[in-house]
């Protein structure tokens, strides 16, 4: 499961310790909320490495 705010706006951000006890709340362990929480934290990242200029496709770079 995926869990995130989807804000968009800084006041509509929400601190990981919120969504975690919110996760709980509708019934997810501590270890599943922190993961969904981990979840889109590496699909962020993986979509940053993909604007680089240098980003090919999954694995390959252009090294110069």
């Amino acid at each position: 499961m995926l869990l995130a705010t989807f804000a968009s706006s800084l006041l509509e951000m929400r601190a990981p310790k919120d969504l975690i006890a919110f996760a709980q709340a509708i019934g997810m362990t501590p270890s599943e909320a922190k993961k969904s929480l981990q979840i889109v934290e590496k699909i962020i990242r993986r979509n940053k490495e993909k604007r680089k200029p240098e980003y090919v496709s999954e694995g390959i770079r252009i090294v110069e």
